[in-house]
């Protein structure tokens, strides 16, 4: 469902912060707060989501109800309190978010009151080219979503991604379900292209909320979701009582489940609906979140009734060791064959430092067009914080080198440690390389990626002997880890010698072909091998601590089938 951030991942947290679940619950302890926000003219501004603006400042779109009508409408700030209106973009129109795109352009998606096809509610997304056309409300693009899942309603909508192109969006929304009750749904749009539109239910999301406490008949919804401390997380609103409204309470989503938030007020006010959280730089300058919320009127405390937004820097602590997250043969043209969208999820749910591919990126021959097309919308969402390597299929003359934008080899430090990514398609160019990149290097941990295995028990491919040189190389530099793809299998080593003579100041390998691409078959156990995974898809996750790591193989269904730790040579 996520589709395509890579614009948004390369701030990902290099440090401990706040917890969000802290920051959201205390009012009291944010650095700045307004209770019944309004624009400069007096406009509530119900529903505000909040963005940075890339010309310094604030975005913010909200709805404001007037003489028995809602509209959205658009206004700026500099300071996240004081908004001066700028634009009415939508009559008839309701709970809006808006999603930032390179360049300065942007899209608002909102909840449509009039206009849909069979009545009721729908919605719509348009898309802003510039500021000014923001400000005077000339959308250049508009397209309209017919309901999917409900008979009456389908809005409050939330821009999980999407593509500078346009060409993938994905939402989050509410649908009215037996036009009763809210309930949670995704849905995607292609090329902006209303007859593309499609959605889903999420059961498992409104189990989740039921779960935490919300009424199994009440309404249920997120608003709002994001990357912050490494993770995703999502804010969603849920009624304790049906149609109560002074019952709408928090609910934080972070992995696998989630918890019911207590909010603190100055006045202690108790109803908390539509929320909204956005990480980006306060106006002191420091990395911190935004949070916004709308305080029912029968549940507010005095002076607190309406929207309220707060916000508050990270604290910083101690940087964490890095992690990585890797994975080869990953993406097709035939795409309904593919588990990369599986794959890909398992990373964006909990985001690593850097992301290894491990060549063979984009079947069949790599052609630009392919990972436009494939591998974007799924891995591609982690461009920013991509170190590839190329392989067979994806040689760096393919459309690999003009994707990436990197060399066939080149290396680069992560924490204490170096990493070198490698070209096993040309060897002799990848050792010539590795003679100058080593020459005089310190870290005492050195990790190093290609495609092509030098040990393997796939049935498909095996071993590889033309990669020994690098083995060589790399053992002579006292290297710790070589991680490889081609065979379509997870398999770990134990460190050993290029003989393949198991030893402590050996290098250990770990073959992991299991990015996307159809499986391949167990063959025979090599020399040392000590752990095998075969038809399961997975990503391999490492943390690098100064002298050691820990690593562990997590399949698609989020399930860790190895794991470990080692020390460095």
């Amino acid at each position: 469902m996520w589709g395509a951030l890579a614009l948004s991942l390369a701030g990902a947290p290099a440090q401990a912060a706040t917890p969000l679940r802290t920051i959201v619950e205390d009012v009291p302890g944010s650095t700045a707060y307004r209770y019944g926000t309004k624009d400069r003219l007096g406009n509530s501004m119900d529903t505000l989501k909040v963005v940075s603006s890339p010309y310094g400042g604030y975005r913010g779109v909200y709805h404001t109800y007037v003489n028995g009508r809602y509209i959205v409408k658009y206004a700026t700030s500099l300071d996240l309190v004081d908004w001066r209106y700028r634009a009415d973009l939508a009559p008839y129109a309701s709970h809006a978010t808006i999603y930032n795109l390179p360049g300065g352009a942007s899209l608002v998606a909102y909840e449509r009151q009039a206009g849909c096809v069979g009545g009721g509610n729908c919605m719509t997304i348009r898309y802003y080219e510039s500021e000014w056309a923001l400000r005077h409300a000339a959308a250049s693009r508009g397209v309209t979503l017919q309901r999917k899942l409900s008979n009456c309603a389908e809005g409050t909508p939330s821009i999980t991604s999407a593509t500078s192109t346009l060409s993938n969006i994905q939402l989050s929304f509410h649908y009215f379900k037996d036009c009763k009750t809210d309930r949670q749904a995704r849905g995607t749009l292609q090329g902006f292209d209303a007859a593309t539109w499609s959605a889903s239910t999420a059961p498992s999301l409104d189990a989740g909320i039921i779960a935490a406490g919300a009424a199994p008949d009440g309404k249920i919804g997120d608003r709002d979701g994001g990357f912050y401390d490494g993770a995703n997380q999502r804010l969603f609103e849920g009624q304790l009582v049906l149609n109560d409204f002074s019952s709408w309470r928090n609910f934080l989503w972070v992995g696998g489940g989630a918890t019911q938030l207590a909010i603190r007020t100055h006045g202690g006010s108790r109803a908390f609906a539509n929320p909204t959280f956005t990480p980006l730089t306060l106006p002191s300058g420091q990395s911190g979140v935004v949070v916004t919320q709308f305080i029912p009127l029968s549940g507010a405390a005095p002076g607190e009734a309406g929207e309220l937004v707060y916000y508050r820097p990270r604290d910083p602590g101690p940087a964490p060791p890095p992690t990585i997250a890797a994975a080869g043969d990953i993406s097709c043209a035939q795409n309904t064959t593919c588990h990369d969208d599986e794959t890909s999820n398992l990373m964006v749910a909990s985001l690593p430092t850097r992301v290894l591919t491990l060549g063979d990126n984009q079947y069949e021959s790599g052609q630009l067009a392919n990972f436009v097309s494939y591998y974007a919308p799924d891995w591609g969402r982690m461009k920013g914080i991509t170190m590839p390597s190329p392989g067979n299929h994806d040689p760096a003359s393919s459309g690999y080198s003009q994707y990436f934008g990197k060399p066939s080899n080149y290396s680069f430090d992560l924490g204490a440690w170096h990493l070198i990514s490698l070209d096993s398609n040309d060897v002799p160019t990848a050792q010539s390389f590795l003679t100058s990149d080593l020459a005089g290097r310190t870290n005492r941990c050195i990790l190093a990626y290609w495609h092509h295995p030098r040990f393997s028990s796939g049935a498909t491919h095996g071993n590889n002997a033309a990669t020994a040189p690098l083995w060589d190389q790399l053992y002579a530099a006292g290297a710790d880890v070589v991680l490889t793809g081609h065979d379509h299998i997870y398999e770990r080593f134990a460190p050993q010698t290029p003989a393949a003579v198991a030893s402590p100041a050996g290098i250990r390998e770990f073959v992991v072909g299991t990015g996307g691409r159809m499986l391949h078959q167990l063959g025979t156990v090599r020399a040392n091998s000590e752990a095998r995974v075969g038809g399961i898809y997975g990503i391999l996750r490492m943390t690098l601590h100064a002298a050691s790591y820990d690593w562990r193989f997590q399949g698609e269904d989020g399930v860790t089938y190895d794991s470990g730790s080692d020390a460095c040579n």
